[in-house]
């Protein structure tokens, strides 16, 4: 640049320098003889200017150009409001997942609520279909409750299948109809198989009266309001044995918690005492060892010798080493009783007619059990409890692997006394 030139000035009117956060985008720098380049299009006619006289090194004596340069300053953000900036970009992706999260339960709940509502509907209607179907059938058997004929193998085989389809009809219906409908459905079954067996006098009357008595109590439920479960909460359940469930997939289902629905399957059941107790005033063996077998065990005998103030030993055990049948002892099953009375003259004695049976449909040995052999079985339910079978009478051989023996009343209500405390707790823990 030439010596003589002493003092250079510019006059450039430069546009007001705007800054976008904290860089300047409209500007003109000047440095050391170099222009940065600005990034302003109407500044481009002026750059060229300034680049020409510093190419050029020099200006004519008379002529003076001043340059006068304006900054705007840069202006520092604060921390909070980089803040705000960064949660203004994330605040439509945390609003979107905070209102996934509120609006999954709320929807997983109403689902569920609409399952419980169409289930309920459901059951409404299929109680209603039962009770129509019901209501044909006692219509139906009502006369021949009135006559003492004696059934046969055929007459069960139509009963059964009547049942059957209205087993069928209560599937969706409440658990309280279904289950006994199953009961029904599940003895007659059984009576009908093992008919041939025995082929046993049975009267007419007393069939057709257990038939519409359960058909009634079916129809009372069915008439009833169902449940509505007190939370609609669920629970898994698992089908597999414990020790190999973790080895297995797809095990787990779930289930309402509070709603039950299909066949209650539980021996304390009111349904199988109320079933049981109908049961009981048939006074057929046969159907006692039928019904029995529904679940195979003493409580339901327990809680209808309780309600009459009497014990009698629901089990009956005999060491018998039979390794062939994988035991080492013969059981009888206690599955009914009756109270009789007995008059001689003007003198009346009360006696309880014991049912036992084995109720092992393979292994057989009622048939060649001579009667004194009873005599050799125990109580196995309570071993203290003082139950003797040396003072039984009137051994009887009856139906399909069961027997009936005669006890006085007196003697096996002062059992009951004897062995109250005992029975009430061993109740209470079946």
């Amino acid at each position: 640049m030439n010596a003589k030139l002493v003092r250079l000035l510019f006059f450039v009117k430069l546009y007001t320098i705007s800054y976008s956060f904290g860089y300047p985008q409209d500007s003109l720098y000047i440095e050391k003889g170099s222009v940065r380049k600005s990034s302003s299009k109407a500044d481009s006619t002026n750059e060229k200017k300034v680049k020409s006289i510093i190419k050029n090194g020099m200006l004519e004596k008379d002529k003076k150009v001043e340059v006068e340069l304006e900054f705007t300053p840069k202006e520092e953000k604060t921390t909070l409001e980089y803040f705000f900036n960064y949660l203004k970009d994330f605040l439509p992706s945390v609003i979107a997942a905070v209102g996934l999260g509120l609006t999954i339960p709320i929807l997983r709940k109403k689902l569920t609520e609409n399952h419980i509502t169409t289930a309920l509907n459901n059951i409404h209607n299929a109680n209603a279909e039962v009770q129509k179907y019901n209501q044909t059938l006692i219509d139906k058997y009502l006369l021949l409750t009135y006559k003492d004929n004696k059934l046969t193998k055929e007459d069960f085989e139509n009963i059964t299948k009547d049942v059957s389809e209205g087993f069928t009809l209560s599937q969706n219906a409440s658990s309280d109809v279904t289950t006994l409908m199953y009961f029904l459905k599940i003895t007659f079954q059984e009576t009908s198989r093992q008919y041939d067996l025995t082929k046993p006098i049975i009267l007419s009357n007393r069939i057709y009266n257990l038939i519409n008595d359960t058909l009634n109590l079916a129809n009372f439920y069915s008439t009833q309001v169902v449940q509505i479960p007190i939370s609609i909460k669920t629970e898994k359940k698992n089908l597999i044995n414990d020790k190999i469930k973790k080895f297995v997939t797809h095990s787990d289902y779930l289930k309402y918690k509070h709603f039950n629905q299909g066949v209650i399957r539980d021996p304390r059941s009111a349904h199988f005492t109320l079933f049981y107790g109908m049961i009981l005033n048939t006074g057929v063996p046969l159907i006692m060892r039928s019904a029995y077998q529904i679940f195979s065990h003493p409580n339901v005998i327990m809680h209808l010798l309780y309600a009459h103030s009497l014990y009698a030993a629901p089990i009956l055990e005999k060491p018998s080493p039979l390794p062939f049948f994988g035991t080492n002892k013969t059981l009888l099953h206690l599955i009914g009783f009756t109270k009789q009375t007995s008059f001689n003259g003007e003198r009346s004695d009360e006696y309880v007619k014991l049912v036992y049976s084995n109720i092992n449909n393979i292994f057989h040995f009622i048939g060649s059990m001579p009667s004194e052999e009873i005599k050799e079985y125990s109580d196995s339910y309570i071993n203290t409890s003082g139950f003797k079978l040396d003072v039984c009478t009137n051994f009887k051989k009856e139906a399909i692997e069961t027997i009936t023996i005669k006890f006085e009343k007196e003697l096996l209500e002062n059992l009951f006394t004897q062995n109250k405390k005992i029975i009430k707790k061993k109740l209470g823990s079946i």
